[in-house]
C-alpha cells in the first residue's frame, strides 16, 4: 500500500519536530526534503496547486515504552498529506475527498478504504490513552550542526509544548467534572480542538503564540453561544498564551523568534 496514515496521538499532539526548533532551523529540515524529493510528492509523484508540497514527519511507535522516534520528514503534496491527517480533514468537512485520493492512489475499494481508517483511528485512540516521549537526538544533532539554535529559544518552546499539554489535561478533566450532557462535552473538545489546531508550521514561537490569539478573536462570536463556565475556561488558556507572550518579551528583547 502506497499511502498509509499513521495518526500522531492526541496526548503528542504538542510536542513534535517543529515544535523543537527555531523557524530558521524548520525551514531547512522541510526545504531539505523537498530538494530531496525533487520538488513532488513521494508518495503520488504530484504536486498541489497553491501549495506544490508540504512536509511531513514520520514517526516510529514502540508501544511498550511509549517512545516515539521521528524516521525521516517526508515531502508530499496536500492531497496525500490531508490523508495523512484524516481525522482533521473530517473536521473540515473534507473526509470524502481524502478517502477518494486514497482509494486512488492505493487502487482500492471504498469498502477496503473505511475499514483501514477505522482500523487506524482505533489504534490512534488506544495510544492516545498514554503518555508519549520523543526521539529525535540524530535530527537534533544533525540541523544544529547546519543551522544553530538559541538556547533561550528552546527553552521558551519546552516550556509553552508542556503548557499545551497540561492545558489539554486539565481541560478534558473539568469537562469530564462538570458537563454533563454527551453535547457539552461534544462542544467542549470541538472547542478545544479549535484552540489548540494551530501548529508551529514553521513559525517561530512568538509568531505562533500571536496566530493562536488571532484564532481566539475569531472564536470570540463564538463564545456568546456557550455555557458561561465554557466560555471561563478557554478564556483563562488565552490568558496563558498572553502570560507566555509576557515571559517572550522580558527574557527575549534582543532575540525575535519567528523573524
Amino acid at each position: 500500500m502506497k499511502l498509509t496514515i499513521e495518526l500522531v496521538p492526541k496526548t503528542a499532539w504538542y510536542n513534535n519536530l517543529r515544535s523543537q526548533f527555531t523557524k530558521e532551523q524548520w525551514d531547512f529540515i522541510r526545504k531539505y526534503a523537498y530538494k530531496r524529493a525533487g520538488y513532488k510528492c513521494e508518495i503520488c509523484g504530484d504536486t498541489g496547486d497553491n501549495h506544490p508540497i508540504e512536509a511531513h514527519e514520520e514517526w516510529h511507535y514502540n508501544d511498550k515504552n511509549h517512545t516515539m522516534t521521528l524516521d525521516k520528514v517526508t515531502a508530499l503534496c496536500p492531497a496525500c498529506h490531508q490523508v495523512k491527517h484524516i481525522g482533521l480533514a473530517k473536521k473540515r468537512g473534507k473526509l470524502d475527498e481524502a478517502i477518494e485520493h486514497f482509494i486512488k492512489v492505493n487502487g482500492c475499494t471504498k469498502e477496503f478504504a473505511i475499514t483501514y481508517i477505522n482500523v487506524r483511528i482505533g489504534l490512534w485512540k488506544e495510544r492516545s490513552k498514554s503518555s508519549w516521549t520523543l526521539d529525535i537526538k540524530k535530527q537534533q544533532d544533525w540541523i544544529r550542526s547546519k543551522v544553530p539554535d538559541s538556547a533561550q529559544a528552546i527553552e521558551l518552546q519546552g516550556k509553552y509544548n508542556v503548557m499545551q499539554i497540561e492545558l489539554q489535561k486539565q481541560i478534558e478533566q473539568w469537562g469530564n467534572e462538570n458537563l454533563k450532557t454527551a453535547n457539552e462535552k461534544r462542544r467542549c473538545n470541538e472547542l478545544f480542538n479549535e484552540f489548540f489546531t494551530i501548529p508551529f508550521c514553521g513559525h517561530g514561537l512568538e509568531e505562533s503564540l500571536k496566530l493562536k490569539l488571532e484564532h481566539y478573536a475569531l472564536l470570540s462570536v463564538m463564545f456568546d453561544n456557550e455555557p458561561k463556565a465554557i466560555k471561563d475556561l478557554f478564556t483563562d488558556s488565552e490568558i496563558n498564551c498572553l502570560k507566555l507572550i509576557e515571559l517572550i518579551d522580558k527574557n527575549l528583547e534582543d532575540l525575535t523568534l519567528g523573524a
